[in-house]
């Protein structure tokens, strides 16, 4: 993957610094997506921790993310779960802050947009099988290949 801009977090996690010179504030207990991923992948087994809301920060905005769990006890109407499999569902919302980017790649241009739904399914095991971002036929699918 080749991405249009790179960015370092500072020791105390305060601020993040991109690759053309920009600094910004992170925000506290803010989340990249990708961190995100793994975050609430880890909190797939626990019904207690959902529904919530996570910060995420994406070049240089602020989103909030509700996320939500399905699984075969508590289905969701439009995707299916395997057997151990959860869904977790997240509806982002634009807060505030300014893209650094005039135009960003596909994967970020198809999340960073008001009302995008993000699909993570995870098995028993605690790792996420498949991702889904947006809807057809502006999507993206994820899907792992091998465990």
């Amino acid at each position: 993957m080749k991405f249009q801009i790179g960015a370092k977090r500072s020791g105390d996690e305060k601020k993040v610094r991109f690759t053309d010179g920009t600094q910004l504030d992170f925000p506290e207990s803010g989340l990249t997506v990708f961190s995100a991923t793994h975050y609430l992948a880890g909190k797939a087994a626990d019904p207690n921790f959902f529904p919530t809301k996570l910060p995420i920060f994406i070049d240089g905005e602020l989103w909030e993310a509700t996320a939500t769990r399905y699984d075969a006890v508590h289905p969701h109407v439009d995707h299916s779960v395997g057997n151990g499999e959860t869904l977790i569902q997240t509806d982002l919302h634009f807060v505030s802050g300014k893209s650094l980017l005039e135009e960003n790649d596909v994967l970020t241009s198809v999340i960073a947009k008001e009302g995008t739904r993000f699909y993570l399914w995870v098995n028993a095991k605690g790792i996420y099988t498949r991702a889904q971002f947006g809807t057809f036929p502006k999507a993206v699918v994820l899907n792992l290949v091998k465990e």
